[in-house]
């Protein structure tokens, strides 16, 4: 029991359970602010299943110093609250209805001073909703919810990336734009990785965090990696550049935590990024260009011999190949290897052993191909400890005749 924001002790006062009458030894001295309550009397009573409501949770998210859950299958379309600053306590009347029952809750998000409420694809049903705080008369502070013009559902998770709502549909991932109250419409982000992301068998489990500045995506044993920093124009608007890395064990959960990114495997195994390989596995690292025609598909081009320069930045002990494939071929044609290394006498390795001090170095090679209507180019590394980084590629062609059937 508290008393003027103090907490007594029960030799203090005598409880009569029956009748629920409190008395005091001595009567509470008045509050110090007119009006404002100055007992504040804390009991519990066991009623069956009420615990389960919060235990059978599996969504949690901080909002306005407050613990929201949801996710229980007994309650799909509900939303608990804890109590102010206090996560142990979720009094029986804070929750709210989101629609109905029928799709469930997928996702909590924290954006713009809301809780969006994002729930399972519909074709009849609301899909998403949003509870921002206001304060009544007689109930304090309450979360009151609204219905949003979004009819899009959520089939995965969402999150808050960069100010920006973000959550997985059946198509992709999508971007929740425009004025809370009203307009909102959505953007589609993942169009260059949408082939492989939404055909994979556990796309709906995915994890999803924020790392180093970039959108972390997670599935089995593939990482996605979106980039903010790297934008295009989509169909549907602004998308991010995205990268992809295959894993050497199924991840089953990703976490940042104090610039870190935590990853967890099915036998309790965790794992942080650092070194040049995974678990003593060379990584398989690979840029591709598009297949280029030097814009004249209809011309057989002829590639100049003279005219291929690479831009790479130096690394420690960093190496890299260079191979290329034309409309002619099948398999890839490797045409150069080359060091990328810097000069630093820690952990040099001196067989491959480079004194270029700079931040770039310029390597020139050489493709020899004629009568051509494409060509792509790889750059890549699938050497034990042997990381390249990239910055520029330089190829030029002469376009000759038309190109005959």
């Amino acid at each position: 029991m508290w008393v003027n924001d103090t907490e007594v002790s029960s030799s203090d006062y005598t409880v009569t359970v029956a009748t629920g009458k409190v008395a005091f030894n001595t009567a509470p001295s008045a509050p110090s602010v007119r009006g404002q309550d100055n007992v504040v009397i804390e009991f519990s009573k066991a009623v069956s299943g009420y615990a389960n409501r919060i235990k059978q949770c599996t969504i949690a998210k901080v909002f306005d110093n407050r613990v929201f859950f949801s996710g229980n299958d007994d309650y799909t379309n509900e939303v608990f609250h804890s109590n102010l600053n206090n996560a142990e306590y979720v009094p029986d009347l804070n929750y709210y209805e989101c629609g109905t029952e029928e799709n469930p809750i997928k996702s909590l998000v924290v954006g713009n001073n809301t809780l969006w409420v994002l729930k399972r694809d519909s074709q009849t049903k609301d899909t998403i909703f949003y509870m921002r705080p206001t304060l009544d008369t007689d109930y304090g502070r309450i979360y009151p919810t609204s219905q949003g013009n979004v009819s899009v559902g959520c089939f995965s998770k969402a999150i808050n990336y960069k100010d920006n709502i973000l959550f997985f549909s059946k198509n992709g991932l999508e971007g929740i734009s425009g004025n809370v109250a009203y307009e909102q419409s959505i953007t589609h982000k993942s169009s260059l990785i949408d082939s492989k992301l939404i055909n994979m068998s556990n796309y709906e489990f995915l994890n999803i965090a924020e790392y180093n500045g970039y959108l972390v995506v997670s599935i089995d044993n593939v990482m996605f990696l979106g980039d903010y920093r790297q934008l295009f124009s989509g169909v549907t608007g602004t998308e991010y550049e995205w990268y992809l890395w295959q894993l050497p064990v199924n991840i089953t959960y990703i976490k940042e935590y104090e610039d870190k990114l935590y990853m967890t495997d099915s036998t309790g195994n965790v794992y942080t990024f650092g070194g040049t390989n995974d678990l003593g596995q060379a990584f398989e690292s690979r840029w591709v260009t598009p297949r280029d025609t030097f814009g004249y598909m209809q011309h057989l081009k002829k590639i100049n011999k003279r005219g291929a320069v690479l831009k790479i930045k130096n690394m420690q002990n960093g190496r890299l190949k260079i191979a290329e494939k034309t409309n002619k071929a099948v398999v890839w044609k490797e045409i150069k290897e080359v060091s990328s290394n810097g000069f630093d006498y820690a952990h040099v390795d001196y067989a491959n052993f480079s004194y270029s001090t700079g931040d770039n170095t310029y390597v020139v090679y050489r493709v020899k191909e004629k009568k051509i209507i494409d060509i792509s180019l790889k750059i890549y590394s699938d050497m034990l400890n042997k990381p390249f980084g990239l910055s520029e590629i330089s190829l030029e062609a002469f376009i000759s005749g038309y190109v005959k059937r």
